[in-house]
C-alpha cells in the first residue's frame, strides 16, 4: 500500500464554458473569433468569477494555501483531469487506509464539479465553496497557519 508523505487537498473546479478547441476535427478558437485564454464573464472558470455563487475557485484555493501549513500540497484540478485525478485521489485514499474498491469509489466521485478531497477523503461535493466553507470542511490533522486555528 502506498505511504503518503504529506497532506494534499484538491480542489475540483466547476465545468468551464466550452469554447472549440484545436485538434482534427475542429477550427482552432481564432479561426471563429474566440480570443485564447479570455473567458466569457459569467464563466465559472474565470480567477474573479464567483458574484452570487460567492467567489472563483481560484480564489478559494489561494485562501486555502495560505491558511494551511507549507508542508500542504494545494492544487485546483479541473474536473475533465481525469488522467491526474482520478489516480491521484486513488493512491491517496490507499494510502489512507481504503480498500481498493472504496480507493475507486472515492476516486469516482472525486470527478464531480466542485469537491473538495483531503488526503484522499471526499470532504465536500458539487457544493461551490468559499475559503471559511472550505477550511471547514478539513480534517483536523492538516496544518493551520497560526492565524486560521
Amino acid at each position: 500500500m502506498p505511504v503518503r508523505t504529506g497532506h494534499r487537498i484538491l480542489l475540483v473546479g466547476p465545468w468551464r464554458a466550452g469554447t472549440a478547441g484545436g485538434g482534427c476535427c475542429t477550427a482552432s478558437p481564432e479561426d471563429i473569433g474566440i480570443v485564447p485564454h479570455e473567458h466569457p464573464p459569467h464563466d465559472p472558470g474565470r480567477d474573479d468569477a464567483g458574484g452570487d455563487d460567492g467567489p472563483g475557485p481560484a480564489a478559494v484555493v489561494r485562501a486555502l494555501r495560505a491558511s494551511v501549513g507549507p508542508e500542504v500540497d494545494v492544487q485546483l484540478v479541473d474536473p475533465r483531469n481525469t488522467v491526474y485525478l482520478v489516480p491521484t485521489v486513488f493512491r491517496d485514499a490507499r494510502a489512507g487506509g481504503a480498500s481498493a474498491a472504496r480507493a475507486l469509489a472515492t476516486a469516482a466521485r472525486a470527478t464531480t464539479p466542485w469537491t473538495l478531497v483531503a488526503d484522499g477523503v471526499v470532504v465536500s461535493r458539487a457544493v461551490p465553496l468559499d475559503h471559511p466553507s472550505a477550511l471547514a470542511c478539513l480534517p483536523p490533522d492538516i496544518p493551520r497557519t497560526s492565524t486560521t486555528r
